[in-house]
């Protein structure tokens, strides 16, 4: 094709020179090649419906834990996304028959089967986008699975830096399901690339591979996470293949991905925990000391002294020391309040900090973003930043003035993030 060409991450794995048109090159005869496309789409419109179902907090009813999948699929959908949701009903079940023996969990737990997935998130976007102010008040954290088993290979989960150590931490306490001999974290630590950062961890992927944690990380700017199981080629993890195919079938999944349904029971078990983990513990299981590396790593992807403004860069780098020196802080005044149980407000107001301090990095005034997506911090970049230090076409001076907005903004979230961890005596 002519044009210019595409970005790497849109170009597939074809020995051509992938480019976005219009028109093509000449042929080696000097004609020009003519595709007939043939589309047989139907538009049609139809409703849509979401389930949801609630199981109200004991002590703290208006915080929300939520757990989902999508129920919808391209083709037939056997691991896409009906291992998940085989995963997201077993989860359903047990829950029930914990609530007929008496129990409650502390805080509210919500379970979610989101329509519309396949159509851009339309099931889970748009209750977010309606329930807006009151999901940003009160949901705690939101776990999905989408392709539960699309292997047997590792477990490859995709999340917020908040939750990483909860996931690890989890990962430690089930056994891999075909050896004995090692954990799930064993496994990913053989298996998932090494981690810069923590040398001795497992590696757990920023968001790769979008699903129905996106309106809750990027436009609620939420701790989520997404759990599936890889397959491995080549001694590498890779997402599932036969994914939107005809080939994705339940005969699939019984016969290559998981034959004996023991990596749909460990996921089951594994997402349960973390699910009644999250909900009942006193002090909510997050990391902000991983928040705040992420934050350093944000700061050094965008250390370019050609763009941006050097007075800028000193106050964004000081902002940013602020708020690792004061994460020190939060994680020692956390320690002194866990042992204080019997204060009921101190422990609501830490665990406010903990499961607030992500949506201070979100804002409707950045100039680079859609409605929907709010969040400035994502992925452990400066999304905002980011986003205009890539634009091309546009006059250097604009860019310029574009940059130091989007970085006044940085800042100033900074600063409000700093505050806001201030410890509550």
């Amino acid at each position: 094709m002519k044009g210019e060409k595409v970005p790497t991450s849109m170009a597939g794995n074809l020995p051509v020179g992938y480019r976005f048109g219009p028109g093509f090159k000449p042929n080696s005869s000097n004609k020009t090649l003519i595709v007939k496309l043939e589309v047989n789409n139907q538009y049609v419109t139809k409703k849509i419906r979401n389930v949801i179902a609630t199981i109200s907090g004991s002590e703290e009813p208006d915080r929300y834990v939520l757990i989902g999948n999508h129920k919808d699929a391209v083709t037939f959908g056997g691991s896409d996304p009906s291992s998940g949701m085989a995963v997201l009903m077993e989860i359903s079940r047990v829950l029930w028959k914990l609530k007929q023996n008496g129990w409650r969990p502390r805080r509210t737990i919500k379970l979610c089967s989101w329509a519309g997935k396949e159509f851009e998130m339309l099931g889970s976007s748009e209750w977010v986008e309606e329930n807006e102010d009151i999901l940003r008040d009160r949901v705690v954290a939101y776990l999905n699975t989408d392709v539960a088993i699309g292997g047997n290979f590792v477990l490859a989960p995709q999340s917020s830096t908040m939750l990483g150590d909860l996931i690890l931490n989890h990962a430690k306490k089930f056994q891999d399901p075909t050896n004995s001999n090692l954990t799930i974290y064993d496994n990913m630590f053989q298996r998932m690339p090494k981690y810069t950062d923590y040398p001795g961890e497992p590696y757990v992927y920023e968001f790769r591979h979008f699903s129905d944690t996106l309106p809750f990380s990027i436009f609620l700017s939420l701790p989520a996470a997404d759990f599936s199981y890889f397959f491995g080629f080549q001694i590498a993890a890779r997402l599932f293949s036969l994914s939107h195919s005809q080939y994705d079938t339940f005969y699939s999944v019984k016969t290559f991905a998981d034959p004996n349904f023991l990596y749909c029971k460990t996921m089951t078990q594994f997402l349960g925990s973390m699910l009644l983990n999250v909900s009942d513990s006193v002090i909510l299981p997050f990391s902000v000391r991983k928040l705040a590396k992420c934050v350093d790593r944000a700061y050094l992807s965008i250390s370019s002294p050609n763009q941006l403004d050097s007075l800028q860069m000193n106050e964004l780098r000081q902002s940013k020391d602020a708020f690792s020196a004061m994460v020190t802080n939060f994680e020692s005044a956390k320690q002194n309040i866990a042992g204080q149980t019997q204060n009921p407000l101190k422990l609501r107001a830490l665990n406010d900090q903990l499961s607030g301090i992500e949506k201070k990095f979100s804002s409707p005034y950045s100039k680079t973003n859609w409605p929907t997506d709010k969040s400035l911090l994502f992925n452990c970049k400066f999304w905002n930043i980011k986003k205009v230090m890539e634009l091309k076409n546009i006059p250097e001076s604009e860019k310029r003035e574009r940059l130091k907005f989007e970085m006044s903004l940085m800042i100033q979230k900074l600063r409000a993030a700093t505050k806001f961890l201030k410890p509550i005596n």
